[in-house]
């Protein structure tokens, strides 16, 4: 039986960015995936997971080794280029916000580079600039990318008000 125990998660803070996510069950054994990807099993009702700054991480618990995973979409930008060749020392990366290039970070020099983004705005083109730096302190021509994002959505804000005597349960945003 492929069996996702998601709707029944509970995550409870241990320190810093480590989670508990605990779950009832009673299979011999469970899949953790975080953002797809097997991180762990356990014979546990219960897992440790550490998630990275800005991370908004899809957790899929699962008691089938054959199950598969909800599908992902990345929730950054990811670039990635050829090195410019002798003579750079790194590359600047800058995104158009508002009408102005705004240097997002500078990395080192390697023969093929990646950089990736944290989280951005779902539905919205973004453009991004990657600058080679020389080590004779002169820039060469930026690579301009644009990318249209399409990711998770974010969760809903919404509030759950409980009427006991009507026993009902009303939800606003």
């Amino acid at each position: 039986m492929i069996s996702n125990l998601n709707a029944q998660l509970l995550a409870t803070s241990v320190t810093g960015r480590t989670y508990r996510i605990s779950w009832s069950g009673s299979a011999d054994l469970y899949y953790i995936y975080l953002d797809g990807v097997l991180v762990g099993t356990t014979a546990q009702t219960w897992y440790d997971l550490t998630v990275g700054v800005g991370q908004r991480p899809l957790i899929d618990v699962l008691d089938d080794p054959a199950a598969v995973p909800a599908e992902v979409f990345p929730e950054g930008v990811t670039l990635a280029w050829y090195s410019s060749g002798a003579g750079t020392a790194g590359y600047r990366i800058d995104k158009w916000i508002d009408g102005d290039w705004v240097e997002q970070e500078t990395v080192g020099e390697t023969w093929y580079q990646t950089w990736t983004s944290g989280a951005v705005a779902d539905d919205t083109l973004h453009t991004y600039q990657s600058t080679p730096l020389g080590i004779n302190g002169n820039e060469g021509i930026p690579l301009q990318r644009s990318v249209l994002m399409v990711r998770r959505p974010d969760a809903p804000q919404v509030s759950f008000d409980y009427d006991a005597l009507a026993g009902t349960v009303t939800i606003s945003s």
